[in-house]
């Protein structure tokens, strides 16, 4: 059996990023949402506990909202002087 890992085997790209942050954001809506996906649950645990990934998401500069880029009304004020922590 090959070392499937992440989305395109066993090596982190690009398109990693972009499912580990949509599913990150569905989850905010939804906290229970993987709860019968064993494989996308693995997954994202698995890229989250990566080191630079770990360190970044649990650093300062980590903004979990708003969701959907800065324009978003749901996540944060106007000025983006204040973001959520969820």
């Amino acid at each position: 059996m090959s070392n499937v890992n992440f989305v395109s085997g066993a090596n982190v790209t690009f398109v990693d990023f972009m499912l580990w942050e949509l599913l990150d954001q569905m989850q905010h809506f939804d906290f229970q949402l993987l709860r019968e996906f064993e494989n996308l649950k693995s997954f994202k645990n698995r890229f989250s506990t990566l080191p630079k990934v770990d360190e970044y998401v649990n650093s300062a500069r980590f903004m979990r909202a708003p969701v959907n880029s800065k324009r978003a009304k749901w996540g944060g004020d106007k000025e983006l002087k204040q973001t959520w922590r969820f």
